[in-house]
């Protein structure tokens, strides 16, 4: 568990603002407060977790787009085919 004061002087107020508006509603719909503040820690939770893996995939996309080149490298084309190579073979001796 985190320390209290220090969590209290971390506090954002937007974060405030969006537990109060939560807590709220749930409190409207009946839930006792141990279980709207459940909720609201829930739902930060889960929103850290999609925020963290939405980081997580733009760092993997920007990894690969680094690894995978943009173009193929230009096919290099043979000067002779193999047939070629082969009735060749004893010419140059």
């Amino acid at each position: 568990m985190r320390d209290i004061t220090s969590l209290d002087r971390q506090l954002l107020n937007s974060e405030y603002e969006a537990a109060k508006t939560l807590y709220g509603r749930a409190r409207e719909q009946g839930h006792s407060a141990i279980k709207s503040a459940a909720m609201c820690y829930r739902a930060g939770r889960l929103d850290g977790q999609e925020s963290q893996k939405a980081r997580t995939q733009e760092a993997y996309k920007k990894l690969h787009a680094i690894q995978t080149p943009a173009t193929e490298p230009p096919a290099l084309e043979a000067e002779t085919t193999l047939e070629e190579d082969n009735d060749n073979v004893g010419a140059e001796q």
